[in-house]
C-alpha cells in the first residue's frame, strides 16, 4: 500500500504493474475537482466554438423574426380599431417607441435576475402572442364590430379605443426592447468579437420576417394562425438560449462595478437615430409614390430593402472602419450620407417594370440601400467603444437614447416637417444635422478646419440642387405643370396636361385616384345616384377630384352633404385656387361638411350620434390595393348599415381586378343588407327596401353628361340606356361565397387572387 499525501487528502491502493488493465482510483476532493474541471471546460468550450456559436445566431434569428412579425401584426389589427389615419399611425409608432425604449432599460439591472434572461423575455414574448391569438384578437373585433353598435358616447368610444391599443401593443413593444441588451451580451463570448454581427443578424431576421409575412402568412393565413406561428418560433428562440445558457461554461468576462458609456456617444447615438428616422421615412415616402401607395408590396419591400442593407452594414462597416478610420471617429461615415443622397439624385428616375425584383433591387439600392448601409454601422461601433465587460448595460442605455431619438424625428416630421417645410426642406435638416455631426462633435483641432468647410459645400450643393432633381426623386415626376401638396398623410398631386390647366390626372401617393374634370366612372356613379328617390341627405366616400361632389349639389331637393376623405393633402389641394376654379368650388359650398378621416371610423363616429343618410355613394377603393380589406369586407358594410335610412340607397363603385374578388366583396353585402342590386358588375346597389327609381332625372343627367366633351364618347344619352345591364342580385347564390373579413386580407396579395382564377 502507498499513501499519497495530497494536502489533508489521502488517496491509497495497489500500484498497477506496468502493461495491466488496472485504473488508478478515481481522484477526489481537490485533485478530482482539477481533473474534471478541465476536462470538462475543454469538452465545452469546444461545443461553444463549433456547435454553440451557431445555435445563438440562429436564437437571435429567430428573435428578430418574430418580433417585428408581431409589430406589424398587430399594428394593421389596431389600425381596424383606431382607423388608417395618419394620427393613428403616429399613436401605434409612439408607443411602440416608448415601449422599446423601456424595454431597454431593463438590461442596466443586474444580470443575475434570471426572470430578465434572454429564454425568460422571448417566453414571455410567446406566451403574450398566444394571448393575442385567444384573448386580444377576438377583444379587437368585438370593439370593431359592436362597441360603436352600442351607441357610445363618440368621445368615450375614442378613449376605450385608443386605450385598447396602447394595452396591446406597448407589452409587445417592451419585450421586444429588453431583448436587445440581452442579444448584445453574446458579444462578450469568445467567438464573437463584434457587436456588429449579432446586431446584424438580429435585423436580418426581421428583414426575413417582412417577406415571409407579405407573401406566405398574410396571402394564405388569418391572423389568429399568423398568431400562433409567431409564438412558436418565439418558443424556439426561448428553448435554444435555455439550452445553450445550461450546458455550456459562460465565459463571459467578469462585470466590472462601473464602465458607462461616455456621454458624447449617447449624444452622437441620439442624433443619428433622430436624423436616421427623418431620412427613413422621406424615402419610404418616395418609394411609395415610386411604387404606388396601392401596391401592398411598396411599403414591405422598401423596409425589407432597408434592413438588409441596414443589417449589411452592421456586419461590415466596424469591423474595417478602425483600420480605415482609425482616429476619425464617426465623421466619415456623418459625411458619407450627403455624399450618396447627392449621388442618388442624380440616378436615373424611373424603375422598370419587372415586378417585385425591380423594386428590391433598383427601387430600393436607389433610395434607400445606401444610406441604410451606412447607418447600420452607428450602433455596433459606438457600442464598440465601451468595454465588454459592460456591454449589456451599455447597449440598454444606447438602446434607450435610439429610441428616444426616433420618437423625436417621427415629431419633428409629424408636426414640422412633412405639414410646415416638405419633405426637400426635411431632408435638407437632416443633412445639416450629420454635418454638424462630423464638425462639432467629432472633430478637433485642424482636422475641423477641413471638415466644417467640406461640409459647408455639402450643404450648399443639396440647397442649390436644381428643383427638378428634386421633383424627380421626391414625386417621380418632372412635369413643369405639376402642382402638389405634401402632409402627414403623403403627398397629392395634379399633373395638369398643358399650361391651359384645365385637366389632369389626381394622384395621392403615386396612386392615380381621379381625373379633373370628369372620370367617366365617377360620371356613371354620380348618373346612377341622380336616380335615387331621395336625395335630401347625402354621405359620399372618398371625393376623388371633386367631380362627384359638384354633381350631387346640382340634384334637386339636397340639404346637406357630409363628404369623407381620408387624404387631408387632396382636401387642402381641391381647395386651392387654381384646382377650386376648375371645379366649380364644390367642397366650400355651404351645404358640404368635408371629414378629413377613413370611411370607417367615421361610419362608427356617426353611427354613435344616430346620423342617418338618404344616399350613400362609396367611392373608396379596388379590391386588391393595399388597406382595402378594411373597406370591402362584411364587417365594413354592416358598420353602413345604420347610416342608411329606410327608404335610402348606397351605391358603392366596386372596382375589382377578378370575379372572385367581386363576389367575395357582394357576399360581404348580401349578409347584412336586404336588397342587393348591381350594374354591369362593378356598380353595386345595396337598400332597405325597394327602389323607386326616378328614371327621368336620370335620363336628364345621361343627357347632361353626353353633351361633355370629355364624355360624350363613353356615356350614352338614350333612355334607360344604365337599366340594360342592371339586375337585382339572388342573395342566394352567394351564401356558398366566403366574403371578405377585416381578419384575413387574402385579396390584397397577388397569390389568393392568382390561384382563384
Amino acid at each position: 500500500m502507498v499513501e499519497h499525501v495530497l494536502g489533508k487528502n489521502v488517496v491509497a491502493g495497489p500500484i498497477p504493474a506496468p502493461g495491466s488493465t488496472d485504473t488508478l482510483p478515481k481522484p477526489t476532493g481537490i485533485m478530482h475537482t482539477h481533473f474534471h474541471t478541465q476536462a470538462t471546460l475543454h469538452h465545452e468550450k469546444k461545443i461553444q466554438k463549433y456547435q454553440v456559436s451557431a445555435l445563438i445566431v440562429a436564437a437571435i434569428f429567430f428573435t428578430g423574426f418574430a418580433s417585428l412579425s408581431y409589430q406589424v401584426v398587430i399594428e394593421r389589427l389596431i389600425k381596424l380599431v383606431i382607423g388608417g389615419t395618419a394620427v393613428s399611425s403616429f399613436i401605434v409608432t409612439f408607443v411602440t417607441l416608448v415601449g422599446m425604449g423601456i424595454g431597454a432599460l431593463t438590461g442596466i439591472l443586474p444580470r443575475e435576475k434570471k426572470w430578465l434572461s434572454y429564454s425568460a423575455i422571448t417566453f414571455v414574448s410567446a406566451c403574450y402572442t398566444v394571448l393575442s391569438a385567444v384573448i386580444i384578437l377576438p377583444l379587437l373585433q368585438f370593439l370593431s364590430q359592436q362597441i360603436i353598435m352600442r351607441h357610445i358616447e363618440s368621445t368615450l368610444s375614442q378613449m376605450i379605443l385608443y386605450s385598447t391599443a396602447v394595452l396591446c401593443i406597448l407589452p409587445a413593444a417592451i419585450l421586444s426592447g429588453a431583448v436587445i441588451p440581452k442579444i448584445m451580451g453574446y458579444a462578450r463570448r469568445d467567438f464573437f468579437r463584434s457587436a456588429g454581427f449579432l446586431y446584424g443578424t438580429y435585423t436580418i431576421g426581421s428583414a426575413l420576417s417582412i417577406y415571409v409575412l407579405v407573401r406566405i402568412f398574410l396571402p394564405l393565413v388569418d391572423f389568429r394562425i399568423t398568431f400562433l406561428i409567431i409564438a412558436g418560433i418565439f418558443m424556439t428562440a426561448a428553448a435554444l438560449t435555455r439550452w445553450i445558457d445550461r450546458t455550456t461554461v459562460d465565459d463571459r468576462l467578469r462585470e466590472t462595478p462601473n464602465n458607462p458609456v461616455r456621454r458624447n456617444h449617447l449624444l452622437m447615438q441620439f442624433l443619428s437615430s433622430t436624423l436616421a428616422i427623418i431620412l427613413e421615412i422621406s424615402v419610404f415616402r418616395a418609394v411609395s409614390v415610386t411604387w404606388g401607395s396601392s401596391s401592398p408590396y411598396a411599403y414591405p419591400f422598401a423596409l425589407l430593402t432597408y434592413l438588409v442593407a441596414y443589417a449589411a452594414g452592421s456586419y461590415i462597416i466596424p469591423p474595417l472602419y478602425k483600420r480605415v478610420f482609425p482616429h476619425a471617429g464617426l465623421a466619415p461615415i456623418f459625411l458619407l450620407l450627403p455624399l450618396v443622397f447627392v449621388a442618388s439624385l442624380l440616378l436615373p428616375k424611373t424603375i422598370p417594370d419587372q415586378g417585385l425584383l425591380s423594386l428590391f433591387f433598383i427601387g430600393g439600392i436607389e433610395h434607400a440601400g445606401l444610406i441604410a448601409f451606412l447607418s447600420g454601422a452607428f450602433f455596433p461601433l459606438l457600442l464598440g467603444e465601451g468595454n465588454a465587460e459592460n456591454i449589456e448595460k451599455n447597449s440598454s442605455v444606447l438602446s434607450f437614447v435610439s429610441s428616444m431619438g426616433t420618437l423625436l424625428g417621427g415629431l419633428f416630421l409629424l408636426l414640422i416637417g412633412f405639414p410646415l417645410l416638405g419633405m426637400r426642406l426635411s431632408i435638407l435638416i437632416a443633412f445639416a444635422g450629420y454635418l454638424y455631426g462630423a464638425v462639432v462633435l467629432l472633430t478637433a483641432g485642424d482636422a475641423k478646419k477641413y471638415y466644417s468647410l467640406l461640409s459647408l459645400t455639402l450643404l450648399l450643393l443639396l440647397a442649390f440642387t436644381p428643383q427638378t432633381m428634386w421633383s424627380g426623386w421626391i414625386h417621380r415626376q418632372v412635369n413643369p405643370h405639376m402642382q402638389y401638396v405634401e402632409g402627414q398623410g403623403g403627398i397629392a398631386l395634379i399633373n395638369w396636361t398643358d399650361d391651359s390647366r384645365t385637366s389632369g390626372s389626381v394622384v395621392i401617393n403615386g396612386t392615380i385616384a381621379s381625373f379633373i374634370p370628369y372620370l367617366v366612372n365617377h360620371a356613371t356613379l354620380a348618373a346612377l345616384s341622380s336616380g335615387a328617390p331621395n336625395k335630401d341627405r347625402v354621405l359620399i366616400l372618398g371625393v376623388g377630384g371633386g367631380g362627384i361632389v359638384r354633381d350631387v349639389l346640382e340634384f334637386p331637393h339636397v340639404r346637406a352633404v357630409d363628404a369623407v376623405e381620408w387624404s387631408r393633402e387632396l382636401i387642402m389641394l381641391l381647395g386651392t385656387p387654381t384646382v377650386s376654379d376648375v371645379i366649380a368650388d364644390p367642397l366650400k359650398d355651404s351645404r358640404v361638411t368635408v371629414f378629413a378621416t377613413d370611411a370607417k371610423t367615421y361610419a362608427n363616429a356617426a353611427a354613435s350620434v344616430n346620423k342617418s343618410y338618404t344616399l350613400i355613394i362609396d367611392n373608396l377603393t379596388v379590391i386588391g390595393w393595399s388597406g382595402s380589406t378594411p373597406i370591402r369586407s362584411v364587417e365594413y358594410f354592416r358598420s353602413m348599415m345604420p347610416l342608411l335610412s329606410d327608404d335610402g340607397v348606397y351605391i358603392i363603385l366596386m372596382h375589382h381586378n377578378t370575379d372572385a374578388q367581386y363576389a367575395a366583396a357582394v357576399a360581404g353585402l348580401t349578409r347584412v343588407c336586404p336588397i342587393v342590386a348591381s350594374y354591369d358588375k362593378k356598380y353595386v346597389i345595396c337598400a332597405k327596401q325597394e327602389i323607386a327609381w326616378n328614371l327621368d332625372y336620370m335620363d336628364e343627367t345621361l343627357e347632361t353628361y353626353s353633351k361633355l366633351p370629355s364624355l360624350q364618347n363613353t356615356l350614352r344619352h338614350t333612355p334607360r340606356w344604365l337599366f340594360e345591364k342592371y339586375e337585382t342580385l339572388d342573395k342566394e347564390a352567394y351564401t356558398q361565397v366566403e366574403p371578405i373579413h377585416d381578419m384575413m386580407p387574402y385579396f390584397e396579395y397577388e397569390e389568393f387572387a392568382v390561384r382563384k382564377k
